[in-house]
């Protein structure tokens, strides 16, 4: 009995692939948080904006990190340095918004360039004109999340 090598190569091709995904999907179960023990009380940065279209075109779905929908008129911010379920004050200027961190972002090479968060449409309104793209803002921890 031989095989078609074209099966065999599909079917290992096909277990790679799920095996990329399932560690995709759970790499913070798997290899913890990238969050430090200690939180960071306050912070200065730069905060981008981020949406469900954005998202899509970057190839998410629109499903956040921690399992939330992504939404536009939501309170909500993407970080690495604070575990889901933080609650952040941010500032820009003399303009508050308060956030609740339910995503992991921006992408590692923004972050790597200094970009430190990306925040909801409706939050970064509050605090500058979208066409803003990138600004600097003060993060102050008001609620730690679990970890």
């Amino acid at each position: 009995m031989t095989r078609d090598p074209w099966l065999v190569f599909k079917w290992v091709l096909v277990v790679v692939i799920a095996i990329l995904l399932f560690v995709a999907l759970f790499a913070d179960r798997l290899f913890g948080d990238v969050q430090s023990e200690h939180p960071i009380i306050q912070q200065h940065g730069t905060a981008s904006w981020y949406s469900v279209a954005s998202a899509k075109a970057e190839g998410c779905s629109g499903v956040t990190a921690s399992g939330d929908p992504l939404d536009d008129n939501g309170y909500s911010c993407a970080s690495w340095d604070y575990p889901f379920g933080t609650v952040l004050k941010v500032t820009h200027g003399d303009r508050v918004v308060y956030v609740l961190v339910n995503d992991r972002g921006p992408a590692r090479r923004l972050y790597e360039q200094g970009r430190r968060w990306d925040l909801s449409r409706r939050a970064f309104e509050r605090l500058a004109p979208l066409s803003a793209g990138v600004i600097a803002v003060k993060i102050e921890l008001v609620k730690e999340g679990e970890r």
